[in-house]
């Protein structure tokens, strides 16, 4: 397990972070929203918290709510269908699909909720 207080987890989630903030203000600046929800996408096969911090902090001055809103709900929907399938390679078809079906219904409900009006 690793430990949070250690200094190398903790130098490359800082550098993790810093690439994804650079990455979304080149997302915007290049392809408007449709780059960031992109960026969203990807980086939430693996993590989610960096493309989420990134959302929030953007949201504050530079970026409409709505739109840090519907790519944090996109990196957490693609971020649960990876464990989901993850679920099913890992422990099988009887548990992936106790477990794959839940999920969907999440996110599927997640999406619905972000989308705008």
């Amino acid at each position: 397990m690793i430990n949070p207080l250690e200094l190398k987890p903790a130098l490359f989630f800082g550098a993790l972070l810093v690439l994804v903030l650079l990455l979304g203000k080149a997302a915007i600046h290049y392809f408007g929203e449709t780059g960031l929800y992109l960026l969203a996408f990807v980086s939430g096969i693996a993590d989610v918290d960096p493309i989420n911090l990134t959302l929030s902090r953007m949201s504050i001055t530079e970026l409409p709510l709505e739109v840090a809103i519907l790519g944090i709900v996109i990196a957490s929907s693609t971020n649960t269908l990876v464990k989901a399938v993850l679920a099913v390679f890992v422990g099988g078809f009887g548990l992936g699909v106790r477990v794959f079906v839940p999920l969907l219904i999440a996110v599927g409900t997640g999406l619905m909720a972000a989308r705008p009006i």
